[in-house]
């Protein structure tokens, strides 16, 4: 009988060590520890971070942080939509007696995955075979960066689908007319050739610039040659194919005096390379052109063509004066136009076509150029006959570009300009 009693005595001790953990004790530090781990274990780190995120970009913020009128964190790269919360509802004052998300989701989340320090007395009498169930339950809390990035991006989910609104056509960041304005311009195919234009894409098309650049494939000025054959000339490359193929004159001088010699029985203007030459002044090449046309006109049409853009050679001033002429002895300065001169700023470049026109040109009639003939003796033995005509290119002023620019805007230069192809050139050459 004494046996029995002891051993019950001893009973609720043994029973107490196999059947659960022994209720917490403040005297041994190593309780206090394991209940610390415990609770630690429980905890949802992914929630702590959450209160510290941007809820724009969900990086954590470090440093000051700014809230919104709902509680909600921005970034400093994000501050700027403070006013338009992505979060909040679309209408803030229908929800303002709600208290914040952010509190409603940490006070829930919190309150129902938390575990108290002190566990109550009914969880102590827990048998031992829910230990190993609490520990693998535990360990999968464990904060580990895979596993942290699982937990973020599941609770973002549920952020985004929970607690925010569909966002306003306002809050977009990037809107239509600014797509418009990042969208990457269009170069012209003759931007080697130095066109500056710069468009979108439905701009550049063959019914818009393209086919009006000043840069595009031209017909040679001396294309009825036998050695042009009416071939097309790139832009860049107009300038040395009238040099090296047809061996046209070029003078580095803003004057020059050219002479057409006269052979009894034919034309006053030579045709062919004769008939043309290239001045090159201020760093800008012009090409200037005399034609004679036929016997029923009799007159002989000089005129300066500008390489490159119109805009730009009106920046320069052409004055054309036959030489040899009584008025052209009297005064050379002069900037009068008289029947043997013309001044005038330079309309035509070698990009476009246009039907002979006076007001671009100096004209003369053939009776003109033969009271103006000069005979001299050439290598001491022979005489020749000769007429010449001076022209000079000068820059203008830009009270004088100021000026022309408002007459400029004010004409229409279709009358003056047309677009050519191959068949109206041929047509107009070939007078």
């Amino acid at each position: 009988m004494g046996n029995r009693s002891s051993k019950k005595k001893s009973a609720p001790s043994t029973s107490r060590r196999r059947g659960g953990s022994p209720p917490p004790s403040t005297s041994h530090p190593e309780n206090s520890q394991s209940t610390a781990s415990a609770y630690l274990d429980n905890l949802d780190f992914s929630e702590i971070t959450k209160k510290f995120e941007c809820c724009v970009c969900r990086i954590i913020i470090f440093g000051e942080i700014v809230k919104c009128e709902r509680g909600h964190n921005f970034c400093p790269s994000h501050s700027s939509l403070l006013a338009n919360c992505p979060s909040c509802p679309v209408s803030q004052s229908m929800s303002d007696d709600l208290p914040p998300p952010s509190e409603n989701l940490s006070s829930s989340k919190t309150s129902a995955n938390s575990v108290p320090p002190n566990s109550s007395p009914a969880n102590s009498g827990k048998s031992s075979t829910s230990t190993p169930d609490k520990s693998s339950e535990n360990s999968s809390h464990n904060y580990s960066p895979a596993n942290s990035a699982t937990e973020n991006s599941e609770d973002e989910e549920d952020m985004s689908s929970e607690n925010t609104p569909p966002r306003s056509p306002t809050w977009s960041s990037t809107s239509e007319d600014e797509d418009v304005e990042m969208e990457e311009p269009t170069l012209c195919q003759y931007e080697g050739d130095g066109c500056p234009y710069r468009g979108r894409c439905q701009h550049i098309t063959e019914q818009e610039h393209e086919p009006n650049c000043e840069y595009r494939q031209m017909l040679c000025c001396l294309k009825n040659t036998d050695i042009c054959s009416n071939s097309k000339i790139l832009f860049r490359e107009y300038i040395n194919h009238l040099r090296s193929t047809h061996h046209v004159k070029a003078v580095n001088e803003c004057e020059h005096v050219l002479k057409y010699f006269v052979v009894p029985g034919r034309k006053f203007v030579p045709e062919g390379a004769l008939s043309t030459f290239i001045m090159e002044a201020f760093d800008e090449e012009f090409i200037v052109r005399v034609e004679e046309l036929g016997d029923e006109d009799k007159k002989v049409f000089i005129w300066v063509m500008f390489h490159g853009r119109w805009e730009d050679g009106y920046k320069f001033k052409a004055k054309i004066q036959l030489c040899n002429s009584d008025r052209a002895t009297e005064d050379t300065d002069d900037e009068e136009e008289d029947d043997f001169s013309f001044v005038g700023k330079v309309r035509d470049t070698t990009s476009f076509s246009w039907e002979r026109n006076e007001s671009t040109s100096l004209v003369l009639e053939l009776n003109t150029i033969r009271k103006n003939l000069t005979t001299e003796v050439k290598y001491g033995r022979s005489q020749v006959t000769y007429w010449s005509v001076k022209v000079t290119i000068t820059r203008r002023d830009e009270d004088e570009e100021s000026d022309t620019d408002r007459d400029r805007d004010n004409t229409d230069d279709s009358d003056m300009y047309e677009d050519i192809d191959d068949s109206d050139s041929d047509d107009l050459l070939d007078d």
